[in-house]
């Protein structure tokens, strides 16, 4: 009985402390803002952009990038602001490789409308001459101002390669370094002409089914199938054949790989 009562009595304190703390706690209530990246999956991160595939008459590129807020809602609109990251290796030029992100032009495009919580803003790249013979790097993140700070969400920053020459996919993996051969400019030449395929991001994600790993197992995703992927690999072999045939006898010589040697598909060393 005295035990009960004991246990009665513990209850009873307990739930007095909680009461207690409960009335301590101030309500939720801020007029910060945030602002992040609202991106589909973590791979977008990550993105690879090059003018060849957009002819000869392309000047400019447009990578459109989602944001989302965190806080309340306002009845106005509010500025989005992106800052490049510089980084150690070759770094896009504002108002030479993309248009800068202060520039009067794109004032209207980089806001949270009034009333809204999302808002999908365009990164608008140039096409200089410059990247004919170079990639160049931009990295941005969500930088401060008035209405935002960077939200406290991850990822925090997107990277953008830029080329006017073929350059490698960002989804092109190990899985494909496997079974196609490891990444050369010579062999992704070789494979658009002999296919009819762009051997971009979204031909290889879309028809093929492969992904920038988001982990050390995973490079696939539900488009993938591996027996019509092992068919293609065979078909591929013998337009190669075919093609080589062709070139040699109109004096070209097979297609060759950028280190000289020549061009396989589906044969690794």
């Amino acid at each position: 009985m005295e035990d009960r009562i004991f246990k009665y009595i513990v209850g009873i304190v307990f739930l007095c402390s909680l009461l207690s703390c409960e009335e301590k706690l101030d309500n939720y209530d801020t007029e910060t803002c945030w602002l992040r990246f609202n991106l589909s999956q973590l791979a977008d991160t990550l993105q690879s952009r090059s003018f060849v595939y957009l002819g000869d008459d392309a000047e400019t590129d447009t990578v459109w990038i989602d944001v989302k807020t965190i806080g309340s809602m306002k009845d106005y609109d509010r500025k989005i602001t992106f800052t490049q990251v510089m980084t150690d290796t070759t770094n896009a030029e504002a108002g030479k490789h993309y248009i800068a992100f202060d520039d009067l032009a794109l004032a209207n495009a980089y806001v949270i409308p009034a009333n809204q919580i999302k808002a999908r803003v365009p990164v608008i790249f140039k096409r200089d001459v410059s990247l004919k013979n170079m990639d160049v790097l931009l990295e941005f993140v969500i930088g401060s101002n008035d209405d935002f700070q960077p939200g406290f969400v991850k990822p925090d920053r997107i990277q953008v390669w830029l080329t006017d020459r073929l350059a490698r996919p960002s989804n092109w993996n190990m899985y494909l370094d496997y079974y196609i051969g490891s990444y050369d400019r010579g062999l992704h030449e070789c494979l658009i002409h002999i296919t009819g395929e762009k051997w971009d991001y979204d031909y290889l994600y879309d028809v093929l089914g492969f992904i920038i790993p988001e982990d050390s197992w995973t490079y696939t995703n539900d488009n993938y199938e591996d027996a019509y992927f092992q068919y293609l690999i065979g078909v591929w072999q013998q337009l190669l054949e075919e093609d080589n045939a062709r070139r040699i006898v109109e004096g070209k010589g097979p297609w060759m790989r950028e280190d000289g040697k020549e061009v396989r598909i589906g044969e690794t060393e």
